[in-house]
């Protein structure tokens, strides 16, 4: 994604706490306006006129998910969006392992 222009500083401080909560830049989301290397799937959040923009990517198709002037409720989406998207980028547990850890192993 190339940068079109610079993004709003409340877009950049979104980047910012979207990164301390455990989100990549590039692989979970993107900010219109800033450079990367965006990941096939992924939450995009930028500015169109005076709306706040948050789109769903996947695959090159884009799904609008909100389009608001209110950055509070586009903050909310976007955040509903990078759940839905995946837990933040952190070991995961393994899909066939129970709750609680492995079980015991059998003698």
């Amino acid at each position: 994604m190339s940068a079109d222009h610079a993004p709003a500083p409340e877009l950049v401080a979104l980047k910012q706490d979207a990164e301390r909560r455990g989100y990549a830049y590039g692989m979970d989301f993107v900010v219109r306006g800033l450079p990367t290397m965006a990941s096939s799937e992924v939450v995009v959040v930028g500015r169109q006129g005076d709306d706040y923009v948050v789109t769903y990517r996947d695959m090159g198709r884009d799904r609008e998910r909100v389009r608001t002037r209110d950055l509070e409720a586009a903050r909310a989406v976007f955040f509903e969006e990078l759940e839905r998207l995946g837990r933040p980028w952190a070991p995961a547990p393994a899909d066939d392992v129970p709750p609680g850890g492995p079980p015991a192993p059998s003698r």
